[in-house]
C-alpha cells in the first residue's frame, strides 16, 4: 500500500446545495447509478446539469425515498454527476451515474420546493490518533481482514469487488475499504460519520471481525 503522490484536489461547497435524500449510504470513492423519475428529483438534475453537477446525499433514517415526508440524516457525502441520459418511454425519466467526492454536515433544511435543498458546509476527516499502532500496522490490519472476508464471501458465490493491491493510507483509502464489503446500511453510515481515519479503520475493525465470524459459522454448517 502506498500514500505517495499528490492528492487531487476535490471540489467543495459551502452554502446550499440541492440534496438526494436515498434509503442506502453513499460514501466517497462510491459510484451511484440513479434512476431518476420524480418530477422534484427532474427539475433538480436540470439545474445540476446546468450548473456545478454538484449535489449532496443523505440516508433516509425514517420513511420513504418517493413522495417526500421523510426524516434525514444530518451527515452525508456530496456527489458529482459523472453521466447521464434521458430514458425511452411514455414518461420522463433518467439514467445518471454519480460518484461520492467527500463528506458533507447539512446545518440547515430548507423547504423541499421545487426539490430538498439545504445548507451545508464541508466535513474534512481528521486522521486521528492510532494508539499503540502506527498507520501502517491498522491499514494493513484492515486490508487482512477485507480479504479474508472476500475469500470467505466468494466460496459462497458472492461476487464482490476484489481489493485492490493498492490503497492510499488516507481518509480516501478509509473509504475505499469501507465500500468494500456489503455492510449494512446504518453500520455504513457510522463509517461516514467517525470522526477520524482512526476512528473509522478501527470500527471497520469491528464489523469486518463480526462478518468474518457470521460466515465460518455459516460455512461451517453446510
Amino acid at each position: 500500500m502506498s500514500s505517495d503522490g499528490p492528492v487531487p484536489e476535490l471540489p467543495s461547497v459551502e452554502g446550499e446545495l440541492p440534496m438526494f435524500p436515498l434509503g442506502s449510504v453513499l460514501l466517497p470513492k462510491q459510484v451511484l447509478p440513479l434512476h431518476i423519475f420524480e418530477e422534484r428529483y427532474l427539475e433538480m438534475m436540470s439545474v445540476c446539469l446546468a450548473g456545478s453537477k454538484l449535489f449532496g446525499v443523505v440516508l433516509i433514517e425514517r420513511g420513504s425515498e418517493v413522495g417526500g415526508g421523510d426524516m434525514r440524516t444530518d451527515v452525508g457525502t456530496l456527489a458529482e454527476i459523472v453521466s447521464h441520459r434521458s430514458l425511452d418511454g411514455p414518461r420522463q425519466r433518467m439514467a445518471v451515474l454519480a460518484v461520492g467526492l467527500s463528506r458533507l454536515q447539512v446545518r440547515r433544511w430548507l423547504q423541499d420546493d421545487p426539490f430538498p435543498r439545504a445548507e451545508v458546509e464541508p466535513w474534512p476527516c481528521e486522521l486521528g490518533s492510532t494508539g499503540a499502532a502506527s498507520w501502517s500496522d491498522q491499514f494493513d490490519s484492515v486490508v487482512a481482514a477485507t480479504r479474508r472476508i472476500w475469500g470467505l464471501r466468494k466460496e459462497m458465490g458472492a461476487n464482490d469487488p476484489e481489493v485492490p493491491d493498492e490503497i492510499a493510507q488516507d481518509w480516501q483509502g478509509s473509504f475505499l475499504l469501507s465500500n468494500l464489503i456489503p455492510l449494512q446500511q446504518f453500520d455504513r453510515q457510522k463509517l461516514l460519520e467517525a470522526p477520524s481515519v482512526a476512528n473509522r479503520l478501527q470500527l471497520l475493525e469491528e464489523l469486518l471481525q463480526e462478518q468474518e465470524q457470521l460466515l465460518l459459522a455459516n460455512l461451517n454448517t453446510h
